[in-house]
This record gives C-alpha cells, structure tokens and sequence, in this order.
C-alpha cells in the first residue's frame, strides 16, 4: 500500500490589544494565504460552501474484488455501528474503493453485497480515535441470499498513513492507577514526550493553586512532544479546542469515565490540523440502544495509613499531643448514564437519538501539618516589653544623653520596658487584631503560637453529549463540559489565606451532511471559556488596609488585604504585597470540512476560524510593604537590623510606634493588565491518493 498525501495548510493570525495593534506579514505566508483563499473560494463555488475541521472521528475504506482479483464495481458496502444500529451505505467506484470517513469511534460490521455475488459479513472492527482502517474483501460468486460472515479480520498494523501517535482506550485509561484520575497523565506514555521544568507546572496541583488549578492530579506536569515547547500541544474534545492561551494547558477535564479514548498525535497527521505540533485528540462517549450506566467512589483516607512513630515518641518525650499523621480524606465520586432518548407513548428515539451524561465530584481536606510562630504577647501588646532579652529605648529621646558604646543613639530607655498607650500609632493597634494570641507558654523569643490547618479542595464536572441522526444524510451532535474548582488554603494568620477558584466551560456543535456515498461535509461551532482567579480571602471584600487607617490604599477591590508587614527577631509577619491573579479567556470557534472520494483520490478542503477574547490583572506588588527591624527602638539602630541582642531593640515595639525601616508604596494600578484580541485562521486543501 502506497499513500501519497499532498496538503497546503496556511495560517493568519491577527493580534489587537488594548492600545496597540500589531502585523506581521511575511512574502511566503501571505502567498500561502493567497492560494488557500483562492483555492478554497473556488471550490466552494461547485462543493457547497465549505469551510480545517479537526475531528474524533475516523475513516473505514477498503477494496472490493472477485475471485480473480478483479475489482467489483457498483458494490453496495454498509458500515453499521453495532450498539447504535446507526448505518450508512457507499457503492465501489470504477476501481472497486469504498471509504467511509468522519466515522464515530466504535465497534462496527460491515456488509458487501454486489449482484451476482454471495454477501459478506465482516464484523468486529474497532475504530478509534483519528484511525484509517482498512478492511479488504474477496466476493465469491453465488446468489446474494447466501452470505458469508468474516470475524476479526481487521488489520493491526496501521499502514493507510504515515501518522505518528498512538490511541488510548477506555479500558486502559480505566485500568492504570491515575493520580486524581487524570487522564492527561498517559500523555506521558507515548514515544517522545518528555515534562519539562517551569511553566503552569509550578503552581496547578490541587495542593497550590497559584496559576491554575489541575483537579486532584499533584503530580501534573506540562508535557512537550518531540522537544516542541509546551505550548506547541493542541488539546480537542470532540474537535473543539480545549486550551488555555496563557499557560498552553488543558482547560477542561472530563471525567475518564466520559472519555471513550483518546490520541496523541505528534506528526504527519492531516492538514486539517493546523494549530499546534501536536495534537491531543479526545472522543466523548456517545449514547447506544441500551442504557449502560456506572456509579463509583475512589477513596484515599489517612485512616489506611499508619501512624508515625517518630511523632509518638516526641509525644511522649514532651508530653504533647501531636496528631501522629496529617489529616487527609479524598473522596472522587461520581455516576454516568446513557442510552437512547424515549418519552413514552411520544418519541422512540431508538436508532437515531442518543444522550450521555457524567457527574464527577471531588472533595479533599488535606492537613498542612502542625505549625509554630512567634507572635506578641499579651503584655506586648499593652506595650510591655520587660519579658524580652533587650532593653526598649525611646526614639524621642535621641541623642539626650552622651553617646556610649553600647548607645551610641545617646537614647534612654522606656521605664519598665513599657511604652504609653497614648504613644502607640493607631494603625499598629488595628493590625495587632488580625494576629494570633499566644496559646504556647515559653520564655521569649520563642515559638509561643501553634496551629493546625486544613487545605480544603473541592471540584465539580459535568459532560454531556446529545446524538441526533436525521436520516441517512444528515448527522448531528451537541457536547459540552462544565468545570469547576474551588480551593481554600488557610493559613495560622488568618488573613494570609488564599482562595483559588476555576470555572471552565466548552460547547461543541457539529452537523454532518452525506451529498451522495462519496461526498461529506463538516460544520462546527466551537465555545470555550475560562475564569481563573487567585487571591487572598479578603479579596472583594472590606478594605482591611482602608479599615487600619492606612491611606493610598489600592482602589481595587480583587486586591484588598493588609500590606505585607515583615518582622525581625523571630516574629511572624502578615499580609502581602502581591494580592491576586486573575486571568479569562472566550475563544470561539467555527470551522468546515469537506470530503469527497473521486476513484481513489480523497479530496479534503476546509478552514477554521478562530475569534480570541483574553484579559488579565495582577496584584503583584499592588499592597505595598512595611518592614520593622527593632533599630527605631534600640540604642544601636546601625547594628540592630533584625537581629536579636541588648541593644537592638523590639520590632514589634517599633511597630507600636509606627516606626517602619523601609517601605514599599502601593501601585496606583495592576502589575499587569493585559485586554487582548486575536483573529487565529487557517485553510487547507490536501488530496490522498491509494496506489493501490
């Protein structure tokens, strides 16, 4: 078997952002524009209009012969899926061909009947995802009321194309023990794929959240193919882009139960994919004639762990009560049902409608461990200092006194180590709320506060897919995916937690119309969103820099929070500086494909359109930042510094007073604010040709 596949694929891509446009133009790529739009213009004039269309779909052809070898026109071939009964029929050209393309995933039979000649049955062929089978056949003379029926006879080597990649099934997706049963895990399988270091990676596991969120899978890792970058994969559900164009990753993640299989295709594959080095392709499981359906629960629970017999025994060295294993409870529940759509005594959709469905939850509490800090007392926070290692000098009474070695300020010091109330700064008072109370007895500095928090992680997915067959030309579907992910990361000051949150969704519609057996075209309409945002849990919420009496604070809600105020001497700090990340994207789509078979070329035009609608902002740096060291209340400000000593003085005395070592001002506006447009297109035309 010869293939000799010829394609002209071209693409455009025009870019507007908020105040500036750019383009590009370059002599080659505009030539390949002008000769697919010109090509696909003619042919649209005598093929029906037709519009790249990246499918799930595969093509079933073949050859006809008799016994002699000669080819058999006028054959009569129908391709029937086994658990729809969904049937479509090709007579053989003049060259005894028969193809079927754009065929759904599946198991099907095929039926040969020419006159003259007995029937032949060939069942049990398996088409996958992106697959061309070939399926040969000899008739043998008779009458066409005897039948002979051949099982299994499919080929397994892959040899209608030069395509690189490989399929996975449900049953091996269903079979492997999956991290969060993540099915962009056996990416990773396929030859030449690698995981690079950086990108989305650093920040998308359940356990992070910091630019995306990935479901249950700690362990994801963008994947490059072949040494692309990352960002070269182009990720399909049912033929609708399912990207992410800030971080080139998945958006979307149907459950494995919802995925019929899916495939990796890293090269020589068609023109009509032109976006991307490589490929991942997924296929949605459609409905049958009998309602099949699933229910399940996968569980990981700390209980089925053993204790740590380390932390035992520093209990009963210490006498604590330590949790001898971090808190963990996992739970990935779900169901799936689908079958043909029957309202009693009004439609029978048996054999041509069909609807699927899949709910997928998780919920995940995960102990962050015991932590210790160091935060004020409750003497301190009267002003009381006479329980810290160091002297408290008053900053108003430099240089009132000789300078010494030990006070070369000329300082004296606060009596009793206590500092008036009438002098604290108000601001500081205000702050001091959102800072633990000491609940760990122990002579300072020391670690005086412990906590125990829980990261809480919880997701919700929704697939669905919906088969309309409207006779024997016409076909259509409607799929769609919904996801949703919320985690809370708190944290022992309660203001430094963060909330991440997701809510992803895609929608693919697509109508198939046969014009005879050997012409099909191929119209899609793709949407897919996505609404990420990553902040602390006083974003939106009350102005707590605003509330302390702080001024110039941020005027953007999404960023609300104390500024980051960093301690020295072992005292913990609060707030941030970088409040918020928050990053959405439309991308709509619209694409055509037109097939026709002409003896033994197959003929492939069509475009692809693409409408980008991108906007991010960034809290990086947006809160400001107040550092207190102890100088302002040390007799040694050039040698305090943060560090503890008789000299140095009290941060959070410092603090009291309002005495900040540096500051970092507020941005008057995001770190970033991106509002981007783009217009991707790209055209194809490719014709394959059977030598044989």
């Amino acid at each position: 078997m010869v293939d000799d596949s010829c394609g002209l694929n071209g693409s455009f891509e025009q870019a507007v952002e908020k105040s500036h446009a750019a383009r590009t133009k370059g002599n080659t790529l505009l030539a390949h524009v002008v000769i697919c739009v010109g090509v696909c213009f003619a042919l649209s004039l005598s093929l029906s209009s037709p519009l790249l269309g990246q499918t799930s779909r595969g093509t079933v052809l073949g050859h006809v012969t008799d016994r002699t070898g000669s080819t058999v026109s006028g054959a009569t071939v129908t391709l029937r899926n086994v658990n729809t009964d969904v049937a479509e029929t090709f007579t053989t050209n003049i060259t005894g061909d028969f193809v079927f393309v754009n065929v759904v995933p599946g198991i099907y039979e095929l039926q040969f009947q020419a006159q003259g000649f007995k029937t032949v049955h060939s069942s049990g062929l398996n088409v996958e995802v992106e697959q061309t089978l070939r399926q040969d056949v000899r008739l043998d003379p008779g009458n066409v009321t005897e039948s002979i029926t051949v099982t299994d006879q499919t080929q397994m080597l892959q040899t209608e194309d030069a395509e690189i990649g490989g399929v996975v099934p449900q049953q091996l997706i269903d079979a492997l023990p999956l991290n969060g049963r993540d099915f962009t895990s056996l990416i990773a399988i396929n030859a030449g794929v690698g995981q690079p270091v950086g990108g989305d990676q650093a920040g998308s596991a359940a356990s992070s959240g910091l630019f995306a969120l990935h479901g249950l899978n700690d362990t994801y890792r963008s994947t490059s193919s072949n040494g692309a970058r990352v960002d070269s994969l182009n990720y399909l559900i049912d033929g609708v882009l399912d990207i992410d164009y800030f971080w080139s990753k998945p958006t979307n993640f149907p459950s494995e139960f919802s995925i019929q299989e899916f495939k990796l295709e890293s090269g020589l594959y068609t023109a009509d994919y032109g976006f991307g080095t490589t490929q991942v392709n997924v296929a949605i499981k459609s409905g049958t004639n009998q309602i099949h359906g699933n229910l399940y629960d996968f569980i990981r629970n700390a209980a089925f762990q053993p204790e740590d017999p380390r932390v035992n025994a520093l209990n009963a060295m210490n006498g604590t009560d330590l949790p001898s294993k971090a808190e963990f409870v996992q739970n990935q529940f779900g169901f799936s049902l689908g079958g043909p759509l029957v309202i009693p005594k009004l439609y029978d959709g048996r054999n041509r409608s069909f609807w699927f469905f899949n709910y997928e939850g998780a919920r995940r509490n995960q102990g962050n461990g015991t932590q210790f800090l160091q935060v004020p007392t409750t003497a301190e926070r009267g002003g009381n200092f006479s329980d810290w290692p160091a002297l408290i000098y008053d900053p108003a009474t430099t240089g009132s006194v000789a300078p010494t070695t030990n006070d070369p300020s000329g300082r004296t010091a606060f009596p009793n180590d206590t500092i008036p109330t009438a002098r604290f700064d108000p601001a500081a008072v205000n702050f001091l709320k959102y800072l633990p109370l000491a609940n760990v007895p122990c002579t300072l500095p020391c670690l005086n506060y412990q906590a125990t928090t829980v990261i809480k992680f919880k997701s919700n997915v929704e697939t669905f897919r919906v088969d309309q067959h409207l006779g024997p030309h016409d076909q259509l579907f409607f799929t769609g995916n919904l996801t949703l992910f919320d985690q809370q990361i708190p944290d022992p000051i309660s203001v430094d937690g963060f909330v991440n949150k997701e809510f992803d969704q895609l929608y693919g519609l697509e109508w198939q119309h046969l014009r005879g057996s050997n012409k099909v075209n191929q119209l899609r309409f793709g949407y897919n969103r996505e609404n990420f945002s990553n902040g602390g849990v006083s974003s939106n919420g009350p102005n707590l820099s605003g509330l302390a009496g702080l001024q110039n604070t941020t005027s953007f809600p999404a960023f609300f929070n104390l500024p980051a105020t960093t301690f020295g001497q072992s005292y913990s700090g609060m707030g941030t500086y970088s409040q918020g990340w928050n990053q959405k994207h439309n991308i709509y789509q619209i694409s055509d494909n037109f097939k026709m078979i002409l003896g033994k070329h197959t003929l492939s035009v069509g475009a692809e359109v693409r409408r980008a609608l991108l906007s991010s902002n960034s809290g990086i740096l947006q809160n400001g930042a107040l550092t207190f060291n102890g100088a302002y209340t040390a007799s040694d400000p050039a040698n305090a510094q943060g560090a503890i000593g008789p000299n140095f003085g009290n941060p959070l005395a410092d603090f009291l007073l309002g005495g900040y070592t540096t500051i970092l001002p507020v941005l008057p506006e995001p770190f970033f604010y991106w509002n981007m447009r783009g217009l991707p297109m790209g055209y194809f035309v490719q014709d394959d040709f059977r030598a044989t």
